[in-house]
C-alpha cells in the first residue's frame, strides 16, 4: 500500500500503492492470496499472466488460472492486466465490475501513537461512485513466440467498469464478443494484432467478432447529488469513445450487436446565482466510434450516438480500410486493390457465419457500409478513409437523412468513384487523399466508365492531395463560403518536401463557391483530360 506523510504545517502528500505482478505457464490460488495496493488517492497496479485463464464460472478442471467475479474491486488497484498466453475466457453469465477501493485517514490519525496498526490509521474505504478514481482493466491473450491468442466474452456476461474508466480488450489470433462490455463515459478499446511473431492459423479466421447479443456501451451518464446547501454537485459526462481496431484481419458483427456513445441525458442541475439559486437542464452530447479493419469488414450491427438532448451534438464515426503492405513491387501479399462501398442501405453479410468461420470478402470489395442506418444513428461526423478506393454506389444521398443535417463528411481514398448519381451534402465535406504512404498515387483502379454523376455542397468544401475523380461523367462542388484545393506535404525523389495537389478527373469538373481557390503555399493542378 501506499503511504502518507503529514508535515509540520499539516500538508497531507500521499503516496500511490505500489505494482505486483504474478506470471507463469501455471498459476493458482490468486483468489485466496492477499494482494493489495491501496493508496489514499492514487492505487496500484495488478499484472498476472498464465497459459489459460478463466474469469468467472464453474473450476473447468483445465488448470486455467481462474478469477471470481469479484476478483477487479479487491486491493485497491487502479490497473488490472490480466494475460492468457493461450486464452483467455469470460464465462458465459459471468458479471465482473472493476471498482477502486482506497485508503482514508480516519478522524484524529494524526494523534494516533506511532505503531499503530494501518487499518486504524487509515481505513479501506470504497467511496461513492461520483468520489472514485477511474480504473484500468486490461484483458489480453497472446503469445508472439507460440503464435497463440483467442480472448472470448461468454453469452450473458457482463465486464464493467466505473464511469469514466478504461476497458482494453486485446488477442492476437481472435476476439469473441458475445455478451456486454462497459465504460460509461469512458473508453473501450478492442484491438486484433498479430502482426508480430509466429502467425498460426488461416488469415480468413482472423477475425475482431461482435455476437448478435454484443453489446459496447461507453454512454455518457450523469453523477450527481445535492449536497447540504440543495446544489448540484458531481458531474455529467458525455458520450465516451469505443475503438475497434483489427490490425489485421477482419471486423465482424452480427445483427443485433450494438455500439453505444451516445450522449447522457438531460439531468437537472441546481447551482448559486446572482439572485439566489439557479436551474438548469444538462446533457451531453455523443462520442466517438473509430472502426480500423487491415482486411475487411462485415458490420450488420448497429450504433447510438446521439446527443443527451436537442441542443447536444450528436457523435462521430471514422471507418478506415487499410492494406498493409502491399506497396507496388511487394512479394508474398495480395495485390488487389481494397475498395470500401458506400450505399443508402446494405443487405446483411453475416448471416449463417459463426466465430471461426473463414470470412468470405475476396476480390476488391472489402467493406459495404449502409449511410442511412448511420446517419439514423446520430452521428453528426463521418470519416471514411480507404488506401486504395472508396466507391459511392448508384442513388447514394448522404447528408439528406439526419434531422439537424451532418457537421462534416470526409472521404480519404487515392481513388474516389461514383458508379451512379450521387450527392454528399454538409457544412464542410472534404475529399482527398491524404494518407501519409500513398500520397504519391492517384488510384488508377476501378471502372472505366464515364456515366456517373457527383453532385456536392456544403459551406466549406475542399480537394486535397492526389486524387482521382473515377467514373463520373461530371462532378460539381458547391461550397457557399469556399471551395478550396488543399496541398498535402510529401517527399519527392529527391528527398525535398514539397506541398502539391493533383486532383484528376474522368469527367467534366466544375467549382463554385463563394471563393475558389488553393490553400497557402500549395502547388496544385486540377486535370479532366478530353473533357
Amino acid at each position: 500500500d501506499g503511504g502518507a506523510l503529514l508535515d509540520e504545517q499539516g500538508r497531507l502528500t500521499a503516496g500511490q500503492g505500489g505494482a505486483i505482478e504474478v506470471a507463469g505457464n501455471a498459476v493458482h490460488g490468486i483468489d485466496g492470496a492477499t494482494l493489495q495496493a491501496h493508496g489514499l488517492t492514487d492505487g496500484g497496479s495488478l499484472s498476472l499472466g498464465a497459459e489459460r485463464v478463466q474469469i468467472g464460472g464453474i473450476d473447468q478442471g483445465d488448470g486455467a488460472l481462474r478469477l471470481s467475479e469479484d476478483h477487479f474491486q479487491q486491493g485497491g488497484f487502479a490497473r488490472h492486466e490480466v494475460n492468457g498466453l493461450q486464452r483467455l475466457s469470460v464465462a458465459d453469465g459471468a458479471r465482473h465490475t472493476a471498482r477502486v477501493s482506497q485508503r482514508e485517514l480516519a478522524q484524529g490519525a494524526s494523534a494516533r501513537p506511532s505503531g499503530s496498526p494501518l487499518d486504524s490509521v487509515a481505513p479501506v474505504v470504497l467511496k461513492d461512485p461520483t468520489l472514485r478514481p477511474a480504473v484500468t482493466l486490461a484483458l489480453s491473450a497472446g503469445d508472439a513466440a507460440a503464435g497463440t491468442g483467442e480472448l472470448r466474452v461468454g453469452q450473458g456476461a457482463r465486464v464493467e467498469v466505473d464511469p469514466g474508466s478504461r476497458i482494453g480488450l486485446t488477442a492476437r489470433n481472435a476476439i469473441d464478443i458475445q455478451g456486454e462490455v462497459a465504460a460509461r463515459g469512458g473508453r473501450i478499446d478492442v484491438t486484433l494484432d498479430r502482426s508480430g511473431g509466429f502467425v498460426s492459423g488461416s488469415p480468413d479466421t482472423n477475425t475482431l467478432w461482435l455476437g448478435s447479443n454484443a453489446r459496447l456501451d461507453a454512454s455518457g451518464i450523469a453523477q450527481t447529488f445535492s449536497n447540504d446547501q440543495g446544489r448540484t454537485e458531481g458531474r455529467v459526462l458525455q458520450g465516451g469513445t469505443v475503438n475497434l481496431t483489427a490490425r489485421t484481419g477482419y471486423v465482424v458483427a452480427e445483427q443485433g450487436a450494438q455500439v453505444n456513445v451516445s450522449g447522457s441525458a438531460p439531468v437537472t442541475v441546481v447551482s448559486a446565482g446572482a439572485s439566489g439559486q439557479r436551474t438548469e437542464s444538462v446533457a451531453g452530447s455523443g462520442g466517438q466510434v473509430n472502426l480500423f479493419a487491415e482486411e475487411g469488414i462485415l458490420f450488420d450491427g448497429s450504433f447510438v450516438a446521439q446527443g443527451g438532448s436537442s441542443d447536444q451534438q450528436g457523435g462521430s464515426l471514422s471507418v478506415t480500410l487499410s492494406k498493409n503492405a502491399r506497396l507496388e513491387g511487394q512479394t508474398g501479399f495480395d495485390a488487389v486493390a481494397r475498395t470500401m462501398v458506400l450505399a443508402n442501405t446494405v443487405a446483411p453479410a453475416t448471416a449463417g457465419l459463426s466465430p471461426g468461420d473463414a470470412v468470405p470478402l475476396v476480390g476488391e470489395e472489402r467493406a459495404r457500409l449502409g449511410t442511412n442506418a448511420l446517419e439514423a444513428a446520430g452521428f453528426e461526423q463521418l470519416r471514411f478513409a480507404s488506401r486504395d478506393g472508396i466507391v459511392l454506389a448508384d442513388g447514394l444521398v448522404l447528408g439528406d437523412a439526419s434531422a439537424s443535417g451532418l457537421r462534416e463528411i470526409t472521404l480519404d481514398a487515392a481513388r474516389i468513384e461514383s458508379t451512379g448519381r450521387s450527392s454528399l451534402r454538409a457544412d464542410a465535406v472534404r475529399l482527398g487523399n491524404n494518407d501519409a504512404s500513398n500520397r504519391g498515387r492517384l488510384g488508377t483502379e476501378g471502372t472505366s466508365a464515364t456515366a456517373g454523376e457527383l453532385n456536392v455542397e456544403g459551406r466549406l468544401v475542399e480537394l486535397a492531395g492526389n486524387l482521382r475523380l473515377q467514373g463520373m461523367g461530371r462532378s460539381e462542388f458547391t461550397g457557399t463560403e469556399a471551395v478550396r484545393v488543399a496541398g498535402v506535404t510529401r517527399t519527392d525523389a529527391q528527398g525535398r518536401l514539397e506541398h502539391t495537389a493533383t486532383v484528376e478527373s474522368t469527367g467534366d469538373l466544375l467549382l463554385r463557391g463563394g471563393v475558389v481557390a488553393p490553400t497557402t503555399y500549395a502547388t496544385t493542378t486540377l486535370r479532366a483530360t478530353g473533357r
